[in-house]
């Protein structure tokens, strides 16, 4: 049995609104307004979208130490992990998301690679600095772009709202050894006409506590072969409608999966990215907008070292854009954007017995791609409902162009709502994703994305409750076809068409607090073979069909929390060891249970809880048949905090 103690300090317990971290009601986090979907900030009920919003507030109550522990509750949403290394990546609503699918942006600034597009989860993004998420829960690539074709995670940090600096240490620790030390830091000041933030965080630890199996049966114990360095800095300053923000971010880890296969050899794999940006917002008139915006990205993803030889890739990304708003009170909303990115790459250092040779990888020493995009979207009330229209065309300069629409139509009377809404979506393959299908003679497009979606729901006095439909087809799904070329490459298949719905429910009364959710997908049509779970009918692999998630808090007091989480997954279907080779296999259902306390005492925070109270086998499975069995997470965690704000 594992057992694991974490000793956290965090200073700081503002919410998203700058208050108490007990404060916020129902009704409170009902009429958080956002503009993850509308042209304006509108409360989420009148989104033109299927969203959630998650506040600091919330975050703290459940004790999440990372983005990944976030989204794991969030309806339609799970975790996979790809075959190089464990890299963890969201999937959401039975799709993968790891390759350009969902798009994560932290304030204002894109984090998906530039090689795949993948939004890498997982120890990264500190818990402790984050002040909101806000979800768009359905596609987006009408307003956001080629990578946003499934879903759209937001983060926005602590800044100038907490008016000081708050930091944090979190140690955990298993039976055998300490598995994780994170500090973190965020805070920041208004001086004069200036807006300041900064934030950031550094993480010592391993990345699991548990065994890997491979599917060729070798077994390795990753808490003595997966230790796990990150660490990351966000800088931001505004004054006068102008603004500036620096990021650096780097994740490194050992890794002896190596390709799924297993490996006595302790390898490295890494991602270090810095990326800046410029805008200034130009006030024409009231109401009235333009928005030019420089983004610059310099990284090095996907990097390894094996047997002392160093694979890195050196990648830039260069866009510019401008957005004009225009908002009226009996006009409408209207926003109008250009866009336009040169991203480009060069294996700067390679293992060539793996046939990376940077003299002749990319058959020159640099490659790089063109992407242009015009986008519009136009949000108008009446006396009956409230109507959003949107459209996006983008040509890229090597896989072609796209147009894209979006429809939807939200109507609020009395406590209800009700949404409808119809999106056309797109993934832009990125660097990497095209290389690997012309280097096995493949050419490759664009995939593309129709969805329905249809969203009910109520607010009353301390009861909220959502529920929601979907229907998604999947048209020319990009995947990974590993009997392509030597070793392997993308390619275009067939369709993947999938239903299901998603339902929430939250309910206060007096110092209580319950919550709950339930998804749940079904793969109508799965016409891309590496991606079934054959023998299952339809079933999609390492995606879970059914997942809920259940919460109680008590809050006896407005300085004092006690929150229990569970996480119950249904089974999955993944390739993995059987005693005699590969094959799909069930991964059993799991129960992931945390159980956190919290209590304040001036500016002091104490707590003690647990995470994976009842010992669960956590494992994220890969979602195609690329050779990795699923790959454990973290073992039973006791937790203990103090926090102080300065």
């Amino acid at each position: 049995m594992q057992l694991a103690a974490a000793i956290s300090v965090a200073t700081g317990v503002a919410t998203a609104q700058g208050g108490d971290v007990f404060s916020l009601s129902l009704e409170d986090l009902a009429e958080v307004k956002v503009s993850v979907a509308s042209v304006r900030d509108r409360p989420v009920r009148e989104q033109p979208a299927v969203v959630t919003v998650i506040t600091a507030e919330q975050i703290a109550r459940m004790g999440a130490i990372d983005l990944l522990d976030i989204l794991k509750t969030v309806p339609g949403f799970w975790v996979a992990a790809d075959v190089v290394g464990g890299v963890l990546t969201p999937t959401f609503r039975g799709l993968a998301g790891g390759e350009g699918k969902i798009l994560l942006i932290v304030d204002g600034v894109e984090q998906n690679d530039d090689l795949y597009g993948a939004p890498v989860i997982g120890q990264r993004y500190a818990a402790a600095t984050i002040r909101r998420v806000e979800i768009l829960r359905g596609p987006g690539s009408a307003r956001y772009g080629g990578n946003a074709m499934l879903a759209v995670v937001k983060v926005f940090t602590k800044g100038a709202e907490v008016d000081g600096v708050e930091a944090s240490l979190q140690s955990t620790s298993s039976a055998r050894h300490q598995t994780n030390e994170l500090w973190s830091f965020a805070g920041g000041a208004e001086i004069d006409d200036w807006t300041l933030s900064v934030s950031g965080h550094v993480d010592r630890g391993v990345k699991s506590t548990g065994a890997y199996t491979s599917p060729a049966g070798s077994t390795f114990a990753l808490e003595d072969s997966s230790d796990l360095d990150s660490a990351s800095l966000r800088l931001g300053a505004a004054c006068r409608g102008f603004a500036a923000r620096l990021q650096y971010d780097d994740i490194a880890w050992d890794d002896v999966l190596f390709a799924g296969g297993g490996d006595t050899q302790v390898n490295r794999r890494e991602f270090e990215q810095f990326r800046g940006e410029l805008s200034y917002e130009l006030q024409v008139d009231e109401g009235w907008t333009i928005t030019p915006r420089l983004t610059c990205s310099r990284g090095n993803p996907w990097g390894y070292t094996r047997l002392g030889e160093t694979q890195q890739f050196l990648t830039a990304r260069y866009q510019a854009q401008v957005e004009s708003q225009l908002q009226t009170d009996g006009m409408g909303d209207l926003l109008v954007g250009v866009s336009f990115y040169r991203v480009q790459a060069e294996l700067e250092s390679g293992i060539t017995s793996l046939g990376f040779d940077p003299a002749t990888y990319y058959g020159d020493e640099q490659v790089h791609h063109n992407d242009v995009a015009v986008y519009t979207q136009y949000d108008f009330d009446t006396d009956w409902a409230t109507f959003s229209v949107g459209a996006r065309y983008e040509d890229h300069s090597t896989v072609g162009d796209k147009v894209v629409p979006r429809l939807a139509v939200t109507r609020t009377w009395d406590r209800w709502h009700g949404k409808l809404v119809y999106n056309r979506a797109f993934r832009v393959p990125q660097i990497e994703t095209i290389n690997t299908a012309e280097r096995a003679g493949s050419s490759i497009r664009p995939e593309t994305l129709d969805a329905l979606e249809f969203e009910l729901g109520y607010t009353g006095e301390g009861t909220t409750a959502t529920g929601s439909v979907f229907w998604l087809e999947n048209q020319d799904s990009i995947f990974f076809d590993t009997s392509l070329g030597t070793n392997g490459g993308n390619r275009n298949g067939g369709d993947i068409e999938n239903w299901g719905g998603e339902f929430e429910v939250r309910h206060t009364r007096a110092c209580w607090s319950a919550f709950g959710s339930y998804s749940f997908y079904q793969s109508r049509r799965n016409e891309v073979a590496p991606t079934v779970a054959t023998g299952h009918g339809t079933a999609n692999l390492g995606v879970p069909e059914h997942k809920g998630v259940l919460g109680l808090s008590w809050i006896p007091s407005d300085v004092t929390s006690v929150q229990a989480t569970a996480i119950v997954l249904g089974r999955r279907w993944a390739y993995g060891y059987d005693g005699a080779g590969s094959s799909v296999q069930q991964v059993d259902p799991e129960v992931d249970l945390s159980l956190f306390l919290q209590h304040r005492i001036d500016r002091v925070t104490l707590g003690i809880g647990a995470s994976n109270l009842l010992g669960t086998d956590i494992y994220y499975a890969q979602p195609y048949d690329g050779g990795l069995a699923p790959v454990p997470g973290q073992g039973r965690c006791l937790v203990l905090s103090m926090a102080a704000r300065f």
